[in-house]
């Protein structure tokens, strides 16, 4: 069966590095995880008529294959990305600019160890001026105009995810 796929990107507004001992809010080990919000929502629209760029999107990244909640491996792809309103999560998400959101987008990433060591590595050497993730979405209504059926089913497969770090040599204007 072939998914009706899209892309989407995003730009990442800060990580935030875990490492767990032990316990049941997070597994064990090393986690990352990234703020973002959508570059722009022309590759996937909401059927709730809300703009993706308006919600903010939670990217969390765990070594090793993701499993759903009775611990089998995901049906497809490397990750969910999954819809929720804010009146059902545990606190508030807040936009950037201040406002507070009526939904909210959780995804969740298993990378191979040697993938996300190489992610570690440049998220704690901070050594980039910007970071963004490119990632492949499915299933979606249309691959000509993507519509996520967010009423319907509330999660997307990632098919795929990109990590992007930029370093920028640019001299900064001089102010006069």
């Amino acid at each position: 069966m072939d998914l009706d796929r899209t892309h989407l990107e995003l730009r990442v507004v800060d990580w935030v590095k875990s490492i767990s001992v032990q316990g049941s809010l997070d597994p064990a080990g090393a986690s990352l995880r990234a703020r973002c919000s959508a570059v722009d929502g022309f590759h996937l629209s909401l059927s709730s008529g809300e703009s993706i760029t308006q919600i903010p999107i939670d990217v969390g990244l765990s070594q090793g294959p993701l499993k759903v909640g009775d611990g089998q491996l995901l049906e497809r792809g490397v990750g969910v990305f999954n819809y929720v309103l804010s009146e059902g999560l545990r606190f508030n998400y807040v936009r950037s600019d201040g406002q507070q959101s009526r939904s909210a987008i959780a995804c969740y990433i298993g990378l191979a160890p040697d993938f996300f060591n190489e992610v570690w590595a440049q998220v704690r050497g901070g050594a980039f001026s910007e970071s963004s993730i490119s990632l492949e979405l499915a299933p979606v209504q249309s691959p000509d105009q993507p519509v996520w059926q967010v009423t319907k089913r509330g999660s997307l497969f990632v098919l795929g995810a990109s990590f992007h770090f930029t370093l920028s040599r640019r001299q900064p204007a001089r102010i006069l």
